[in-house]
């Protein structure tokens, strides 16, 4: 177990090192390309897409890593469940398109939605196959496809937005990505895991009690992290939104991508050790420090260096963002080092208890946001965030 986490941590660090370069690369180009309102355009498609992608799965994937032993009839059955529900869930956002947009009072969403409503049609056909290759911890599987996928879908997105394609180039970039991660896993999870046609409700429906209080949490957490671009879009409009968006963009790089090279690999592991409590809590333990000790200096070094850092960068344009940027560096600290407590849980087998955890926050937040967006814009958004974060970490550490 020892060897295949490290080999994981390895492999996993590897690939986030790619993807890092290729993304943030990807960020300066199209900053400079774009104006803030087309980010603030892109922003609102992701608050839709995001809360759409936890019904994606319904924690079906974790609860295969999670569980000890599964059959081939329980895994057939949930693999068209969950191609059931992606064909559900492209018809739900490609026909309330339209509602959504009055919502957001954006009528160029309509056509954007429809647009990226297709990758719900592709997702399910991989997901199961990454779950299982996680739970195995074949990493050097997923490594390479992440990498390769990875640097095409940019290289792609770059491409179109240097020929003018503007706001489509993100979302035929990330349909593109999609497609071709889907594509590649399918065809090597084929190699390992074999398919049959077979589907029984009652083989999948043991998961589901695993999985939809993971998506529970997931619906309560969603809201907890999106409630700020929520209030700013509707209340400020998409160009402060795009200034929020990329210094949230800057803050959320180490929950999103350094933290994922542990708490991906830490899952699995710490599944394997459930019963063990006192291998979990030196494992545990382990994990926080190490992330401690590589976030810290990260947004120290942020909060510092915000104006020369955002005017080189992404140029003189986006000088708003500088204040938004510092008091965020606050939230993405404590963010980063909450995020190790869900691997430790999952494993446990506690989602239920993250999300009564997550619905008590969400009674907290929304409000909180609502009240700063409506005092101070955007910086009031940012200023109510970190003082709640301040808050939910120190219940986090004493309570779960």
């Amino acid at each position: 177990l020892r060897a295949k986490t490290l080999s994981g941590l390895k492999l996993n660090a590897a690939s986030t090192v790619v993807t890092f370069v290729f993304q943030t690369g990807q960020l300066i180009i199209l900053s400079r390309l774009f104006t803030p309102e087309v980010f603030g355009l892109m922003g609102l498609l992701l608050i839709v897409t995001n809360f759409s992608s936890i019904f994606a799965d319904l924690g079906v994937s974790n609860a295969i890593i999670q569980k000890k032993e599964i059959d081939i009839k329980e895994l057939s059955s949930l693999y068209y469940m969950n191609i059931i529900i992606g064909a559900l869930l492209f018809l739900v956002i490609f026909f309330s398109s339209g509602l959504l947009s009055q919502l957001f009072k954006e009528p160029r969403l309509k056509t954007y939605l429809q647009w990226i409503s297709l990758i719900y049609l592709i997702i399910p056909f991989g997901q199961q196959y990454r779950a299982m290759f996680q739970k195995r911890m074949a990493f050097h599987v997923l490594v390479k496809i992440e990498i390769f996928t990875t640097i095409i879908s940019v290289l792609f997105t770059i491409a179109l937005a240097y020929n003018s394609f503007g706001i489509y180039s993100i979302i035929w970039g990330q349909i593109a990505n999609t497609a071709i991660g889907t594509l590649l896993v399918m065809y090597f999870g084929r190699k390992e895991y074999k398919r049959i046609w077979y589907f029984n409700f009652r083989k999948a429906k043991p998961f589901l009690g695993f999985g939809l209080y993971q998506s529970g949490e997931s619906i309560m957490n969603y809201f907890n992290t999106n409630i700020d671009g929520m209030s700013i879009g509707r209340l400020v409009g998409p160009t402060m939104l795009g200034y929020y968006q990329v210094a949230y963009n800057i803050i959320i790089i180490p929950s999103r991508r350094i933290n994922p090279i542990l708490t991906k690999v830490f899952f699995p592991a710490f599944s394997l050790i459930q019963d063990n409590q006192e291998k979990l809590k030196k494992n545990f333990y382990k994990l926080l420090n190490i992330l401690n000790f590589i976030n810290f200096p990260i947004f120290f070094a942020l909060f510092v260096l915000a104006e020369p850092f955002i005017v080189v960068v992404f140029g003189e344009k986006w000088l708003t963002s500088i204040p938004i940027l510092k008091i965020l560096c606050g939230v993405g600290l404590l963010r980063s080092l909450g995020n190790p407590v869900g691997s430790l849980m999952y494993a446990k087998g506690q989602a239920r208890r993250i999300f009564h955890f997550n619905v008590y926050k969400v009674f907290l937040q929304v409000p909180g946001i609502i009240l700063g967006a409506y005092l101070g814009g955007a910086l009031g958004v940012a200023i109510a965030f970190l003082v709640l974060q301040v808050f939910f970490s120190c219940f986090n550490y004493t309570f779960l």
